[in-house]
């Protein structure tokens, strides 16, 4: 690495697991010298879509949106979300196998890995949808089904460890079909990098790695601050997820290059 000072602009989503993962390096806890990192956070789709406006220097993406991206971005190996367990689930009102043909569902954007791996089981056909889709925020969604406002919802994040305080019933565990499938953990989000600031890329993976190393040591200094951002302030939520998302693939997440493969098709040259 040079150094000359660098300033970065980052961008994470509120759950507790890229709070966790990024807490000690977005909330001072951390020196990194030269580098100062900017920090904002936000709903996924938003993420998705700031990664496409170039507005941001490091970014949490879908995984799924990746190939939209991928001429301007590199994925980093640290700081990702995957998972042997805790994929997406689909809810509805109703006790059903499957919904109905034509139901109108809740995702929380046509950009994340949730609604990709929906439609690649569910809704597979362009030509003929089986269903029809709404967008919303994720944190809407289990709402918006109780009162029946839509048919059915895909939940991410906390909302797939609340929904039965709404009331509502599985319909399917995204994370179920995609392990029997493919043998191989569920690569639902990842960190970016852009092309004009990859060669801080080692660099800014220690960083990750270091931030959560303090997190797991610190956790009593952390928890207010993940709280505070989360869609549930319930401790317990906020460690699950934590305990579910964080794991040795977000130190390193080469290890799952075949699942990653098998939803995006990328080669190994786009993880730094």
């Amino acid at each position: 690495m040079d150094n000359k000072p660098h300033k970065l602009k980052l961008a994470i989503s509120t759950c507790p697991n890229d709070t966790f993962i990024f807490g000690a390096l977005i909330w001072g806890y951390l020196d990194y010298g030269d580098i100062k990192i900017e920090t904002e956070l936000m709903d996924i789709a938003e993420l998705n879509n700031a990664a496409l406006s170039g507005e941001f220097d490091i970014v949490k993406i879908s995984m799924g949106f990746f190939p939209e991206l991928k001429s301007a971005y590199h994925i980093l190996r640290s700081g990702g979300a995957l998972s042997n367990a805790g994929g997406p689930i689909v809810v509805s009102k109703n006790d059903h196998g499957e919904l109905p043909p034509n139901s109108l569902i809740a995702v929380p954007g046509v950009t994340t890995t949730a609604y990709k791996i929906f439609k690649l089981f569910y809704d597979n056909d362009d030509n003929n949808p089986k269903y029809r889709y709404t967008e919303a925020l994720f944190s809407r969604i289990p709402s918006m089904v109780e009162t029946g406002e839509v048919d059915g919802g895909i939940l991410i994040h906390e909302g797939r460890l609340v929904y039965k305080d709404f009331n509502l019933k599985l319909v399917a565990d995204l994370g179920d079909n995609w392990q029997t499938k493919y043998q191989s953990p569920l690569p639902l989000g990842c960190i970016v990098i852009n092309n004009e600031n990859a060669h801080l890329a080692e660099t800014v993976n220690n960083m990750i790695c270091e931030s959560m190393i303090f997190a797991a040591k610190n956790y009593d200094k952390m928890e207010e601050h993940i709280l505070k951002h989360a869609h549930s302030d319930d401790p317990k939520i906020a460690r699950h997820h934590i305990q579910t998302y964080v794991n040795k693939y977000s130190k390193d997440l080469t290890d799952a290059y075949k699942g990653i493969h098998d939803l995006i098709g990328i080669s190994k040259r786009h993880i730094l």
